[in-house]
């Protein structure tokens, strides 16, 4: 080799990666094939849900990572639309531009979609990445506007027509999230409120959020995992020991693994404000206070007291409570030992509540 040596389109393989020229112009000559181990490629491909609505937009990432000791190029990068999907704009986060390429695609194309590079290598136009650095194609897309699974798309690098690596995905489009919510009720008992549902068809199913509202809006008070892949009836129930007097309304937050998400339909209970209420206790785990809120229909005494899990009274205190709202603050002695007890509540009309708490270790 003497006077020119120019790296081509990608150092990784093909027949012009390097050109070699004695006395002549910058990248003629005869081409130089370079081994397909020199700078190896790695591509892979991603899409920010797994599971989309109808109608809605995507966003894919290809990702190519240069795990060698040297600068490679590579001339350029087709990926296959999903059956259904259209491309709408390259990602404002993207490495590959209009302005680093000398062709990208039109807003609409369909099928393989085509980036080719913008810094002129020989007969090749490139896209340059720096040893062990990463190039990343992101661009965004319209899904389905029809009920589409499981479809497969595929990302692929070329270094002139050579293609030197690729990648799948699999994404897919629906109307609605996987689960079917076949029954949603609500019962009170004594002073708690009892939710049950039954689902079916469960695919991409994460958690069930239960959300209550008093007035003030809805808010989330509890969380019950979901079966996450099932086709038979599956049963769920959730209990709210902290119901408020007056009007509570219930919903179910459906979360697929995605964070997608759709409500149940919206549920009433009306609690009469009679007795003794307890809002929140907290926290729990505790260390040093217990603290209790509470609602009463009239002002009374209360005897409170912390047992054990074998029934032995570590702590007992009489305190007094207004009408309506109040709230009870119980330090603890430094000593009491981590583990489970019963916090205990019992009123003049002989009333009792029993609520579970830990007890944290120091």
């Amino acid at each position: 080799f003497t006077t020119y040596l120019l790296p081509c389109a990608g150092a990784t393989s093909g027949s012009t990666n390097y050109k070699y020229a004695l006395n002549t112009s910058l990248g003629s000559g005869t081409p130089v094939t370079v081994s397909s181990t020199a700078n190896p490629l790695t591509i892979s491909k991603t899409s920010d849900h797994s599971l989309y609505g109808l109608s809605t937009s995507a966003i894919f990432t290809v990702t190519v990572h240069n795990p060698g000791s040297f600068g490679i190029t590579i001339d350029k990068i087709t990926d296959e639309i999903p059956a259904g999907f259209t491309f709408q704009s390259i990602h404002g986060t993207s490495n590959v531009t209009a302005l680093n390429s000398t062709s990208v695609p039109a807003a609409g194309a369909t099928g393989t979609i085509t980036f080719d590079g913008g810094v002129v290598s020989g007969p090749n136009t490139s896209y340059f990445i720096a040893a062990g650095q990463s190039l990343i194609l992101r661009y965004t897309a319209t899904t389905a506007s029809s009920n589409a699974f499981n479809l497969l798309t595929t990302a692929r690098g070329f270094v002139a027509t050579t293609q030197i690596g690729s990648a799948q995905n699999t994404v897919s489009a629906s109307n609605t999230l996987p689960v079917t919510i076949l029954s949603f009720r609500a019962s009170e008992q004594a002073d708690l409120v009892k939710l049950d549902w039954t689902t079916t068809n469960e695919i991409n199913s994460d958690v069930f959020e239960v959300e209550r509202n008093n007035g003030s809006g809805f808010r989330k008070i509890g969380v019950v995992n979901a079966t996450g892949a099932s086709s038979i009836v599956n049963n769920y129930n959730f209990v709210d020991s902290f119901a408020l007097p007056g009007k509570n309304q219930y919903r179910l937050k459906a979360v697929d693994k995605d964070q997608q998400y759709k409500y149940s339909t919206v549920l009433a209970v009306d609690r009469k404000n009679n007795g003794l209420v307890i809002r929140s206790i907290y926290p729990n785990p505790f260390k040093e206070n217990i603290n209790i809120r509470l609602f009463a229909d009239k002002k009374q005494d209360l005897v409170i007291q912390l047992t054990d899990i074998n029934g032995r009274v570590v702590l007992k205190q009489t305190r007094s409570c207004t009408q309506g709202a109040t709230e009870i603050i119980i330090p603890v002695q430094p000593n009491l030992n981590a583990g489970v007890y019963f916090l205990e509540l019992a009123t003049g009309d002989n009333s009792l509540q029993r609520i579970k708490l830990v007890r944290a270790a120091e």
